[in-house]
């Protein structure tokens, strides 16, 4: 178990420091079966050679190498998004109260869509556009199409972006939903074995694509300005987006 709290202890550091560019990932793994015992959480300021950190530098190449063990160890390697199309539909609601955001993604000669609600304030929007709260719900029956949280996001000035990320990926080892259709998860390439929530933190990278490729401006949503929030299984799908999309600037 240390490894996964020594791999929840990084989730912090990631969201703290983001500012350098991505460096070649040229780590060697171990089988899970051959990981030395440690009786101790690891040091997140040593590198496994047992170097230490000491410059900023030296952390991007640190932050590196703890990215490609949650790569390798837990849960897999996103997708190269340039390989992607991606296209969006705004719809206004018709009870008045925001608009669904209908977004389709190509890859590898399949197509896949999901959707998203998305509610604005009422004020003046600052310059640039509204920054934007994207919440992960359940939709349970009866749910309004506008959660509190979105209600009360909107009340301070967020756009907020009610995401149900069942629809890109079931909430069970059944491999299915808008992700799975793109990039199923049964083939003979371990590296395409990506697990549920980085399927739904896929989701949301869409969803921050879809408002740099015309729909935040549209809805006067600055694009770069992005919130995401979640809960239990959610809260840890968030975390892992925080990690792997440096453009969402708070995680929840």
């Amino acid at each position: 178990m240390r490894i996964f709290s020594f791999l929840l202890a990084c989730l912090i550091l990631f969201a703290q420091i983001n500012c350098f560019a991505e460096e070649e990932n040229k780590m060697t793994y171990l089988a899970p079966d051959q990981l030395p015992r440690l009786e101790n959480m690891p040091d997140l300021f040593t590198f496994q050679d047992g170097t230490k950190v000491i410059t900023k530098e030296d952390w991007q190449k640190r932050k590196e190498e703890i990215k490609g063990l949650y790569e390798y160890y837990l849960y897999g390697y996103l997708p190269d998004a340039a390989h992607e199309t991606l296209s969006y539909a705004l719809t206004p609601l018709s009870d008045g109260t925001g608009y669904d955001l209908s977004i389709t993604v190509e890859a590898e000669g399949k197509k896949a869509s999901f959707s998203v609600i998305v509610t604005l304030p009422r004020t003046e929007a600052p310059e640039g556009g509204y920054p934007y709260f994207i919440e992960y719900i359940w939709p349970w029956p009866g749910m309004p199409l506008v959660s509190r949280n979105q209600q009360y996001a909107a009340s301070r000035g967020y756009a907020g972006i009610a995401y149900n990320p069942i629809q890109c990926a079931a909430d069970n080892n059944s491999f299915s939903g808008a992700y799975y259709t793109l990039y199923p998860f049964f083939t003979d390439d371990p590296a395409d074995r990506t697990g549920v929530l980085l399927a739904w933190a896929w989701g949301v990278s869409k969803i921050i694509d879809a408002m740099e490729q015309g729909a935040g401006a549209e809805l006067n949503i600055h694009p770069a300005l992005s919130l995401v929030g979640g809960v239990s299984r959610y809260g840890k799908s968030v975390a892992v987006a925080g990690i792997y999309d440096e453009r969402i600037k708070v995680v929840i």
